[in-house]
């Protein structure tokens, strides 16, 4: 029984060494050289075993050995992105972590897309990925980060910020991004010159009109004035989840009570 444990893990370890952190039934039968009947059934076995977990149909990942059960897939929930989401990048605030932006813990990853989307949030291999469709012109601004040996592609700091305040929600709300941009503010030494020039690309007004409104708030006139310049008309709200009664007409954005306090801190 030992033994054939073994030639199970070695065959498993084999299997892991030429693919990467997620393979497929077509990896197991080229690489084992099997029937796909055979190889199914061997990743049946695999799974029931806690070795593996799958993912979605016909793909799955390796369960790190130190793992008591198959809720935990991977060390970094990041290394699965590429093979579960196409044309999409790790941003918002998994990004903000990445980037030191926050001292908050986000037990989801928050994913953007340019696929369509069926369901916003899904919970794969027993990680929570929360979807956000972004068109394809607007996925710029991204870095490949290395996680182990897989690139990642996650939004710079900068962009990080854009997309919050394009969407609070990327955020965890705009109060959050908000704390978010002053901490990218204070270790750039306040220099806004990309952040100015990626609100420019993204051209949103909504972006500009709460990224601007936070930013005279802080004291940050030049920058404010440069977005103030590419604003739209009409009014948004400051947080859609969050609607507000008071209206800041020079920025044309519906703000909740007390919004200054937290804005100006």
């Amino acid at each position: 029984m030992a033994s054939k444990l073994s030639q199970a893990r070695q065959r498993l370890s084999f299997v892991l060494r030429n693919t990467g952190p997620t393979f497929t039934v077509a990896d197991v039968t080229d690489l084992l050289g099997l029937e796909r009947v055979e190889a199914s059934k061997i990743l049946s076995r695999w799974a029931a075993q806690g070795w593996v977990v799958r993912l979605r149909r016909g793909l799955y990942a390796a369960v790190p050995l130190k793992s008591s059960s198959g809720e935990v897939v991977l060390e970094n929930p990041w290394l699965i992105v590429p093979a579960l989401f196409h044309e999409a990048y790790v941003g918002g605030w998994s990004a903000a972590e990445h980037w030191d932006l926050t001292e908050q813990v986000f037990s989801s990853v928050c994913v953007l897309t340019a696929d369509k989307i069926r369901s916003k949030d899904q919970t794969i291999g027993g990680i929570r990925f929360v979807l956000t469709s972004m068109r394809k012109d607007r996925h710029f601004g991204t870095r490949f980060e290395w996680v182990g040996n897989q690139r990642i592609v996650v939004s710079d700091p900068e962009k990080t910020i854009v997309d919050m305040f394009y969407k609070p929600s990327l955020g965890g709300g705009i109060q959050h991004a908000t704390e978010c941009f002053r901490n990218l503010i204070r270790g750039s030494q306040g220099n806004t010159a990309k952040l100015a020039e990626y609100a420019e690309r993204f051209s949103s007004g909504a972006v500009n009109k709460r990224l601007g409104l936070m930013a005279e708030a802080a004291g940050l006139d030049e920058f404010a004035e440069k977005l103030y310049a590419g604003k739209s008309a009409g009014n948004v709200q400051l947080d859609p989840r969050n609607p507000g009664d008071k209206l800041v007409t020079r920025w044309g954005v519906w703000v909740p009570a007390h919004w200054e306090r937290w804005a100006r801190e």
